[in-house]
């Protein structure tokens, strides 16, 4: 794979990550001033979708997980994710 290809993921991820992460911020701390259930479950939700990025490149990377391997496990984490922001949407609705 060309180096640029490998910098350039690279700074998507870690720009999903930062996303991702304020929204976990915001979020949580909508929960902590309404105690809505719906909102925790939503941090949960984009924390998982943050989480999923990070953790597929550190199995390719440093865990030695073949890149069909890491995106698998990537992508169930992320349809996790998405599962969990369906119900917190669901639950606010």
């Amino acid at each position: 794979m060309a180096l640029e290809i490998i910098w350039y993921i690279r700074f998507v991820e870690v720009l999903s990550l930062v996303v991702s992460s304020v929204l976990v911020a915001l979020a949580y701390g909508g929960y902590k001033k309404s105690k809505s259930r719906a909102l925790l479950s939503g941090a949960l939700g984009f924390g998982m979708l943050g989480g999923a990025s990070l953790l597929e490149g550190i199995l390719f990377e440093a865990g030695g997980l073949s890149l069909e391997g890491a995106h698998a496990f990537r992508s169930t984490i992320t349809a996790m994710g998405l599962v969990i922001l369906l119900y917190s949407i669901h639950k606010t609705g």
